[in-house]
């Protein structure tokens, strides 16, 4: 795969970006626009060039051409995940970088996007499996037959091979006593489809090869407790999860990590809570080994587990973040991260002695009631290098506790501001 060389507008300086980091190339007025991941950071990049996009085009072999919104637009054929028919025109699963896949509706058949493909591109054998709770037959549901879709979603799952793309129209579903994880095999949930789990065993569990969830789900156990919604543990996987919410009454963690393999991402457009009534559970907890970075989005995390811990691991019940003995790398971005339980002694943030990998958190820590500074503080950082950028506000207690000097060596404030309504912020 080759390099695209380019002219910025911005300096006048060329510049060379390689084709495989690309995932969008469009002209926009007299300037071309590049979508691009840095090789260096693995951040998304947005520039603006004074060529052509259809010149720069020409310098491509992985790139094709299709039409989105009545605009000629060049994509990344590696980066297909799965291409469908939807009213005779292409609906395109599409990574826009490591761990987030868009859902393109195409101006053109999939026939002629097929056709359009490197021959050795992905996306043109895999078949779609539909789901639908108001029309599904599991008897007559037919994969790659849209007009014969499953009624449950562990018909779908069985009936799907590896490459396959899972559709889940709207409406009320349970997990049919079984995790829906499965090899190679992607799901799609439309906006309003609910999945309840009706066993204790976790709706998404880890397979050695990995999936892709996205688009509009909403994930909760009801009022069933369970150890956990979301359970991670192999080490050859690459997992992502997006949805509208996740919502547990879970005893041990809502999401639970024992290795990140080789990344987890999972993103919830609303938010990530826990509500279990037992004093006991987490939100997200992270230990164990593997290779890749975990990365958890969410607007709001939320635990109301009341809980009366200590020290050492009962200190972590009700936290909403836990690095509990991780090697591997914590990325966390929210708008709050709150325990609002009135009488909740747990931390925000408790990071044991045993964490070892790097946690970076962004977003305001808010809670209600602290004792004391020591593991009751919204922060409470015992080791593992940890980089916060934002708020920390207390009732009553400390923003900010180490437990010793090589924890607060390995800390960073980056910005914000940390405050307490009672008691020392730090």
């Amino acid at each position: 795969m080759g390099l695209i060389t380019a002219t910025l507008i911005s300096s006048g300086a060329t510049f060379n970006v390689d084709e495989s980091n690309i995932s969008k190339l469009y002209q926009k007025g007299s300037v071309s626009v590049i979508e691009y991941l840095d090789a260096e950071t693995g951040y998304k990049v947005v520039s603006e060039a004074s060529e052509a996009a259809a010149d720069l085009f020409s310098q491509a072999s992985r790139l094709f051409s299709t039409t989105l919104n009545g605009t000629t637009i060049y994509l990344n054929a590696d980066r297909i995940v799965r291409t469908e028919s939807v009213n005779g025109l292409a609906r395109l699963s599409y990574r826009v970088d490591g761990d987030t896949v868009e859902t393109l509706q195409l101006g053109v058949s999939e026939a002629d996007l097929i056709n359009s493909l490197p021959s050795d591109a992905s996306g043109g054998g895999a078949a779609a499996v539909y789901v639908s709770a108001s029309s599904g037959d599991d008897g007559t549901g037919t994969r790659g037959d849209s007009s014969l879709p499953f009624a449950t979603l562990g018909a779908a799952r069985d009936a799907a091979i590896p490459g396959d793309l899972i559709s889940v129209a709207a409406g009320a579903y349970n997990t049919n006593n079984a995790n829906l994880g499965k090899n190679q095999v992607d799901w799609f949930f439309a906006n309003g489809a609910e999945v309840v789990a009706e066993t204790t065993a976790p709706i998404w569990n880890d397979v050695p090869q990995g999936y892709c969830v996205y688009g509009y789900g909403e994930f909760n156990n009801g009022l069933l407790q369970s150890p956990y919604l979301v359970y991670f543990n192999q080490s050859s996987s690459k997992i992502s999860i997006q949805c509208r919410s996740i919502r547990g009454n879970c005893t041990l963690a809502t999401v639970w990590v024992t290795n990140s393999g080789y990344g987890k991402y999972v993103e919830a457009y609303t938010d990530i809570q826990n509500t279990e009534t037992g004093n006991f559970g987490r939100l997200l907890y992270f230990q164990g080994g593997g290779t890749g970075k975990v990365t958890v989005k969410s607007p709001l995390l939320q635990n109301t587990v009341q809980s009366l811990g200590f020290t050492g691991s009962t200190a972590e019940q009700g936290t909403v973040i836990t690095c509990a003995g991780n090697s591997y790398d914590v990325d966390v971005f929210s708008e709050t991260m709150t325990n609002p339980t009135v009488a909740s002694l747990s931390a925000i943030y408790y990071g044991r002695t045993a964490a070892t990998g790097k946690t970076y958190v962004e977003g305001d820590f808010i809670k209600s009631f602290s004792s004391y500074q020591f593991y009751y503080a919204a922060i409470s950082h015992q080791g593992g290098e940890f980089e916060h950028k934002g708020n920390a506000t207390v009732v009553n207690g400390s923003a900010y506790y180490a437990s010793n000097l090589g924890a607060v060596n390995k800390f960073k404030h980056i910005s914000g501001l940390y405050q307490s309504v009672v008691g020392n912020a730090i």
